[in-house]
């Protein structure tokens, strides 16, 4: 959550920016201060940046620089889609998002039903997560070659927020419905032992 927070702020800024000045170039000097800044504050809070907040940083910095400097906003419009496409690919590798559910997907974990149904779930999530980060790259690419830079960076700004908000939410909704589909079948499993045991004692 947080680091789609610090996303959605910085394509906002740029929109702003954009809106305020029409200056695509004022705006992406202002996207990269903010990055800059927003892993500068990382660092000294934490002592830790993960790679791929590296790789947005430096993305950040290399294509945005190289639209100020060779005067091309092309470079800044599709550098979420070099960003998405990176992120995309490394959610095909299997189980990736284990590591965000170390409860229900912890080899410790007895092999229950809930469990392995989670498991099958969170790995289902994983790929739709990356299929849908592949898109959000494709998308962003058409927009940046076709649409005008205020519809793009509209697009940068709110599409891939709402798109992982949607997808957060339904596998949160779709963890909890396991989860209490499992509750369900205990309590059904423990009043038929009941009915039993009292028929026959």
């Amino acid at each position: 959550m947080r680091n789609l927070l610090s996303d959605l702020a910085a394509g906002l800024l740029f929109l702003a920016v954009l809106l305020l000045t029409n200056d695509i170039y004022v705006a992406t000097a202002a996207g990269i201060i903010l990055g800059l800044s927003q892993i500068g504050w990382i660092w000294i809070k934490t002592r830790r940046i993960e790679p791929m907040q590296w790789l947005g940083s430096l993305l950040t910095l290399l294509m945005g620089g190289a639209t100020i400097i060779f005067h091309d906003p092309k470079f800044v419009m599709l550098k979420p889609t070099v960003a998405f496409t990176c992120v995309g690919l490394v959610m095909l590798t299997p189980r990736w998002m284990y590591r965000y559910l170390p409860n229900a997907t912890s080899a410790t974990m007895p092999q229950t039903k809930t469990t392995r149904a989670l498991r099958r779930f969170t790995r289902l999530a994983g790929v739709i997560y990356a299929v849908a980060t592949l898109g959000i790259a494709v998308l962003n690419a058409f927009f940046a070659i076709y649409a005008s830079q205020k519809a793009w960076a509209l697009f940068n700004a709110v599409g891939p927020a709402v798109v992982y908000s949607t997808l957060g939410s339904l596998l949160f909704v779709g963890g909890w419905l396991i989860k209490r589909n499992h509750v369900w079948s205990r309590l059904a499993a423990g009043q038929n032992e009941t009915s039993a045991g009292g028929r026959f004692p």
